[in-house]
């Protein structure tokens, strides 16, 4: 009888380990943050999910501590049983009794406890928590000459280390995913989640007004002329030029015009009221795009290229809109509009038109199809890819095909495709 009690509480024990590992590994220290509790067992939590390498390095040597004393016991037991009882022959009695032992450990000391762990992991957390910090304590010195050990041996193995750890995009998307399964977020939190992570995998070229579309004004302009543009256009900021687009100088903002009295609007200067704009390379992220905005207090940016040459401009709003979608203000046509392209027309018989400026990896993912590398780094616009499949500039009511569909071109202006119809073949 006492021989199966220490049996028990050895399982038991084994039972214990396992569950707290689960628990552990199941919780983080943002999802306990977020609730109510407080107090010292509640801070307590916290440092164990904050310490989860020190912590389950204590509770693995545990439990191999624990299950290794269960097998060597169970071992002589059953043998001690099988012997006086000659159930089995010497040679059975040992495999019986592993066969059981192994059984046992794995439904009740594993399988069972770790379900366990996983379905009431907020619950037991806080049950278990004085138990697993006083077995981690005193455990230290052995887990702490293991972890010198395991370093010594890795640096030894002509391997590199994968990194930290740490969760990368796509496995935080898919477990964005399970957690809209579960109930934990609803579809639009998951949805800005997926949007969200796209910020480094947009480039500010993607994104931008292209400069043959950027509405500027020259540093000279009198007052009634800039005012009649901001009236015709209701832009809130415009960039500023010398002569042409490419020579950028400032950035001026409509505000500006609202602090001049009608005394002084002969003696008006844009030069004295614009800001300094922001020059950005054309391949930079949006992401240290908006970084860099914030930073230098800029809602709008100059995109240039690697001669100085204008590109376009890009404004935080573009950005937001590029990601999350359109947004549309007071001046904006009430109209719903693609997240993909503004310029977009869907047709009830399949057909789209677009504007030649629309970026090529937009417009692949609208048509699910996937450009080669080749035509990719050499153009960026259907416009120039439309030239680059021809290898000469397209003509209206020309027809161009490339993989299952047919681009029509329906307006050109300047050598430049406007309007393209895109159809199925």
């Amino acid at each position: 009888m006492t021989e199966i009690l220490i049996f028990v509480i050895l399982l038991l024990c084994s039972a214990f380990f396992s569950c707290s590992e689960t628990i552990i590994t199941a919780l983080s220290e943002m999802s306990l943050s977020s609730g109510t509790r407080t107090g010292r067992l509640h801070n307590l939590v916290l440092w164990l999910c904050r310490n989860k390498g020190t912590v389950i390095g204590g509770i693995l040597v545990g439990n191999n501590i624990v299950n290794t004393v269960l097998a060597v016991y169970a071992g002589v037991v059953s043998d001690n049983f099988f012997t006086k009882t000659q159930m089995f022959s010497p040679a059975m009695g040992p495999i019986v009794a592993s066969f059981i032992t192994i059984v046992l450990l794995l439904v009740f000391g594993e399988v069972i406890p770790k379900q366990i762990g996983v379905t009431f992991a907020r619950r037991l957390i806080y049950i278990v928590a004085y138990p697993i910090y006083a077995i981690v304590l005193v455990l230290k010195p052995v887990t702490s000459a293991m972890d010198i050990l395991s370093r010594f041996v890795m640096k030894l193995l002509p391997f590199k280390q994968d990194g930290s750890g740490a969760p990368t995009i796509q496995e935080m998307l898919v477990m964005a995913k399970y957690s809209e399964k579960a109930g934990h977020i609803d579809s639009l939190e998951r949805k800005l989640m997926a949007r969200s992570s796209k910020f480094n995998d947009i480039a500010a070229r993607d994104v931008m007004v292209p400069r043959n579309k950027v509405t500027g004004i020259p540093v000279n302009i009198d007052y009634e002329a800039l005012m009649a543009i901001f009236k015709e256009n209701m832009y809130t900021r415009v960039p500023v030029y010398i002569s042409d687009i490419d020579e950028i100088i400032g950035v001026f903002n409509f505000k500006e015009l609202l602090k001049i009295s009608k005394n002084d609007t002969s003696t008006f200067n844009v030069a004295k009221n614009m800001i300094v704009p922001l020059y950005i390379p054309e391949n930079v992220a949006i992401g240290e795009l908006l970084e860099r905005m914030r930073e230098n207090c800029s809602h709008m940016a100059v995109v240039i290229d690697e001669y100085a040459a204008t590109q376009g401009i890009i404004t935080m709003e573009d950005i937001v809109e590029r990601v999350f979608g359109v947004i549309n203000d007071e001046y904006d046509e009430d109209v719903p509009r693609s997240l993909i392209s503004e310029q977009e027309k869907l047709h009830n018989d399949g057909k789209i038109i677009v504007d030649g400026s629309i970026t090529l990896q937009d417009l692949g993912e609208m048509l699910s199809v996937k450009f080669p590398e080749k035509i990719t780094r050499r153009v960026n616009t259907l416009n120039g890819f439309l030239t680059f499949v021809k290898g000469d500039f397209p003509k209206e009511k020309e027809k161009i095909y490339y993989d299952r569909y047919l681009f029509i071109i329906k307006e050109t202006e300047s050598h430049r495709v406007e309007k393209v119809l895109i159809t199925g073949k």
